[in-house]
């Protein structure tokens, strides 16, 4: 039917003269006919989106399936305790990364015999926290491909701990490589109550009870020493494998995404102590050095005895237990439990092992006699076994220096260590 549309029009005398405009048959054709191919474009390009979809996701799945390959056989390795076939699993592209990954290795594996602790868990992430080696491999829960690197993230059991690690694509396959920092997103800092907190987005979801946690023991430590916070304690999250560390005034850690977030509950109260072992540090640090500094405005490093009472202090304030502290814990034996506190205080001054050793001569007598002697020994053993090498660098030195009548003690000790 046709449409029609009726007007009217005055001429110069007023009078009004009907106009009717009758729309055309083929117009409407025209503007169907426009509207049909535009459907027939739109179906087309949905067709071939829907073809690529199923092809890239047919594609992910054969990489996936790859890159699982290489995951079994990793864990296969240390079950095996066969160090060469985990490390052709590795990308030799960047040889720092590699050669880290192989002494991490190495320690693992040892470490999977009951032969020696593992101070880089976190950075081997084919290793169970512990140090034990994982009986079942790690499954991929998603991927992602940019260029010639996949992005995984996996999940372990039964802990369920998901983390993400990157592969590239060889001619000899996939291999395990280095972490990509374009996968995290931007940088961030947020700031609150004392504490700078710097990461990247892809971290920022899983980071509020750590950020919590670390201002709790921050302002609990405060308050103990008495020290306003007039510098910030900064926690950086980085995008590679590392074993936290202090780094000027920065605590380093390894992103949540390569140390592992827990998928069900909270934390581990393992990862919580770490970082209270490193918050505390940090501010006890700040509270130590806080006279030391130079003419040009920077603050000397500590001395021995500063960074051996620094390391047990930080390790008997976040609950770590007494066995780390081999020093601090005749202190407190010897003068009460507040004298912890004020041993710490009682280095500000820098002083030299002898000086420290007398201020607490009730907790290591003599050592011209026969049970100081013994002291020392027993501390540098209890500092090995603690996995405290300021502590028993301090102990050695000062058995070192008594004379030679100790050497064999001594070239003993280092051999533990």
């Amino acid at each position: 039917m046709n449409v029609e549309l009726d007007w009217q029009a005055a001429d110069d005398d007023g009078v009004w003269e009907p106009v009717a405009i009758v729309e055309r048959p083929h117009d409407r054709t025209r503007r169907c006919r426009a509207w049909y191919a535009a459907i027939a474009i739109l179906l087309l390009a949905a067709g071939c989106a829907l073809l690529t979809a199923q092809r890239y996701d047919r594609a992910r799945d054969g990489i996936a399936f790859q890159i699982q390959s290489v995951i079994d056989l990793e864990t296969q390795a240390f079950a095996q305790g066969n160090i060469d076939l985990f490390l052709a699993q590795q990308d030799p592209a960047l040889p720092s990364w590699y050669q880290r990954r192989a002494a991490c290795a190495v320690q693992g594996l040892r470490a999977a015999r009951a032969e020696t602790s593992l101070p880089c868990a976190a950075i081997l992430a084919d290793i169970a926290p512990g140090g034990t080696a994982l009986s079942v491999p790690r499954q991929i829960q998603a991927i992602g491909l940019r260029g010639d690197v996949a992005w995984a993230e996996v999940i372990s059991a039964p802990a369920r701990v998901r983390q993400v690690r990157f592969y590239r694509r060889t001619e000899q396959g996939w291999l395990h490589t280095a972490p990509d920092a374009s996968y995290w997103g931007d940088a961030l800092e947020q700031r609150r109550d004392g504490v700078t907190m710097c990461c990247r987005e892809r971290d920022l979801p899983y980071l509020e009870p750590l950020i919590e946690h670390a201002v709790a023991v921050d302002s609990a430590l405060r308050t103990t020493l008495g020290c306003p916070a007039a510098e910030p304690l900064i926690l950086q999250f980085v995008p590679y494998d590392t074993s936290p560390m202090l780094l000027d005034d920065r605590i380093v850690l390894s992103s949540p995404w390569l140390s592992g977030i827990p998928s069900e509950g909270g934390w581990k109260q393992e990862y919580l102590e770490e970082l209270a072992y490193w918050a505390t540090y940090a501010r006890a640090s700040q509270f130590v050095l806080s006279n030391e500094k130079t003419q040009a405005g920077e603050i000397r490093p500590p001395n021995e005895v500063q960074q051996a009472v620094l390391g047990e202090y930080a390790a008997l304030y976040s609950r770590r237990g007494a066995a780390e502290a081999p020093l601090l814990r005749r202190i407190a034996d010897a003068y009460g439990t507040s004298a912890v506190e004020r041993a710490l205080r009682s280095v500000q001054d820098r002083p030299t092992p002898s000086q420290f050793l007398v201020r607490w001569s009730l907790a290591f007598p003599d050592r011209q006699e026969r049970a100081g002697f013994e002291v020392l020994v027993e501390v540098a053993q209890e500092a090995v076994q603690a996995g405290r090498p300021d502590t028993f660098a301090l102990a050695a030195g000062l058995l070192a220096s008594e004379g030679t009548w100790q050497a064999g003690t001594v070239e003993y000790l280092h051999a533990l260590n």
